[in-house]
Order: C-alpha cells, then sequence, then structure tokens
C-alpha cells in the first residue's frame, strides 16, 4: 500500500515499468547525444530546466492544480535563468580569463 492506493505486482505493471525506464531511456539518451553533436553543452543542459516548467504548465491546464504566486514566481525565476545561461555575448574564457 502506497499512501492509502493498492496496487499489484502483476504483468502489465512490470512491463509499464520496464517499458518506461528502458525505452525511455534510450530515446532521451538518443536525442540527448544527437543534440550535443550540434548545440553546445551549456544550451543542451539547460534545456533539462525546460521540463519541470512544461510540466508544471501542463499539471495547471489539463489536471486543475492550483497556479499561485509562487507557481509564478518560480516559472519565471527557471525561465531568466535559462535566459541568462543562453546569453550568446559571454563565454567561459572571456568570464574567467
Amino acid at each position: 500500500m502506497l499512501g492509502g492506493l493498492a496496487f499489484s505486482y502483476n504483468e502489465i505493471y512490470i512491463f509499464s515499468i520496464l517499458y518506461v525506464s528502458v525505452l525511455g531511456s534510450a530515446i532521451v539518451s538518443t536525442i540527448w547525444f544527437l543534440l550535443i553533436r550540434e548545440e553546445e553543452v551549456t544550451v543542451v543542459s539547460a534545456s533539462s530546466l525546460v521540463v519541470p516548467v512544461i510540466a508544471a504548465l501542463l499539471g495547471w491546464l489539463f489536471m486543475g492544480e492550483a497556479a499561485g504566486y509562487n507557481f509564478l514566481l518560480g516559472l519565471i525565476l527557471v525561465l531568466i535563468g535559462l535566459n541568462l545561461v543562453n546569453i550568446e555575448g559571454i563565454k567561459c574564457d572571456e568570464r574567467h580569463p
């Protein structure tokens, strides 16, 4: 029992876990390495910060989750951080001579 929810370890459950973990990891890893070949590592790694933003927005849009001031502030701060990481004019060499 997990948090008041009962579930059983049947074939569908085990297949679902294996499918999500193995196939999902394979797809994500492939996309990750293809992107790193085409783009700078800082841009690709910063893109992982977009995932929680999209998940939060989809939860609010489709699942009716609350979107208060903390929610909006968090989204804005993450987007500002992404923008700062991806500023074209500043390179690592220039910041640390």
